[in-house]
This record gives structure tokens, C-alpha cells and sequence, in this order.
């Protein structure tokens, strides 16, 4: 088994919620369990989000159930993003999403430094790209991800690995648990995060 196909079946374990090398009856448990606590959120806006982990646990189950040698899944997969200036300016709130798109598309086109856009465009100014720029020195540039409740999310389909990042970051510095971020930050609702993990 190559590594890409080892990564995704030990994800298949996270997305379920199980220890990686279970067997398939221990995750067709854990998908039915989680079908069901999935089919009662019954929230209009939650709808989507929903169909996404429903279809990537049931992809996960099938992974299982299909078998691919447990070789290698003795541990928790850790996903690892590289901490960016976007990241910082939007979960410090100094920018909108819609700024950081429009930035990144000048970016794409004219191959010039993000911080350099911002600034140009006036989203931030000199001393509070000084500041980022010194956060990013400060923070660890790569931010591992070990917390099982985002490792899951992702898996699910529910959450990027940049969102995770800005959700771990905050839930750091702003002393809230990830589901507090996720929901603030209108990610995710509470009823689907709590059909997942509760």
C-alpha cells in the first residue's frame, strides 16, 4: 500500500471516530451511530454540511469494510498547515474573507508578496503588517494539529485544513474550547457538532 492510500485509510478510522485497525464490525457501529445522530439534525442551514459527513463516513466505512492491510495505521494521523499571513489577518479580525480573496486573486496575477497587497489596498496598514509579520516569527511556522475533534472534522469534509488553523489558533489565544470558535465563527452549529461528538 503506498503512503497517499495509507493516509487515507487511517483517515477513514478518524472520520468514524474509532482506533485506527479495527475491525469492520467496530465501524459499521460506529457509522450507524453516527447516521443516526446525523439524521436528527433537523436545522434548514445544517442540511448541506450534513450530507458532506454523511457521504464521508460512509466512504470511510467502505474503506474499511473493502480492507486495506492495517500496516502502518498504529497511530493518529496529524494534518499540518503552514501558518500564513491570511490566516493570521482573518482570525485576528483584521480583514474579511471577501478581502482575503480579493488579495490572493492580485496575488495570482501580479506574483507580489500578500502583506504587500494588503497594505496597498489598505485592508491593513504598516505597523499592523509589521505585527503580523512578527506574530508569524512568535507562533511556531507549522501549527501540528493533534486535537481529535478537528482531526474529525476534516476528515468529515466539515472543515478545511485553513479553517482548522484559524480555529486551533483562536481556541489557543482565546481560551475557548473548538466548539465555542466553530461556533462563533458561524462554521458550524452547535447541533451538528454535537451529533458528531456527543
Amino acid at each position: 500500500m503506498n503512503l497517499v492510500t495509507t493516509l487515507i485509510y487511517e483517515r477513514s478510522f478518524v472520520a468514524l471516530g474509532i482506533k485506527p485497525g479495527a475491525d469492520e464490525s467496530v465501524a459499521r457501529v460506529a457509522l450507524e451511530k453516527l447516521e443516526k445522530a446525523l439524521e436528527s439534525v433537523q436545522d434548514e442551514s445544517d442540511q448541506e454540511p450534513k450530507y458532506h459527513a454523511l457521504e464521508a463516513a460512509r466512504k470511510a466505512y467502505e474503506r474499511i469494510k473493502n480492507g486495506a492491510s492495517p500496516e502502518g495505521s498504529g497511530g493518529s494521523e496529524s494534518f499540518n498547515s503552514r501558518l500564513r499571513l491570511g490566516q493570521l489577518c482573518l482570525s485576528s479580525g483584521m480583514i474579511t474573507i471577501a478581502q482575503l480573496t480579493e488579495a490572493m486573486r492580485e496575488q495570482e496575477q501580479n506574483d507580489r508578496p500578500l502583506g504587500e497587497i494588503l497594505q496597498a489596498k489598505q485592508f491593513i496598514s504598516q505597523e499592523e503588517l509589521d505585527g503580523l509579520l512578527l506574530a508569524q516569527d512568535l507562533i511556531s511556522g507549522e501549527i501540528e494539529n493533534t486535537d481529535e475533534e478537528a482531526q474529525r472534522l476534516m476528515a468529515l469534509n466539515l472543515l478545511s485544513e485553513e479553517s482548522v488553523t484559524i480555529a486551533l489558533l483562536e481556541k489557543r489565544f482565546a481560551s475557548s474550547t473548538l466548539e465555542q470558535v466553530l461556533i462563533r465563527r458561524s462554521w458550524l452549529s452547535s447541533d451538528l457538532f454535537n451529533a458528531i461528538f456527543k
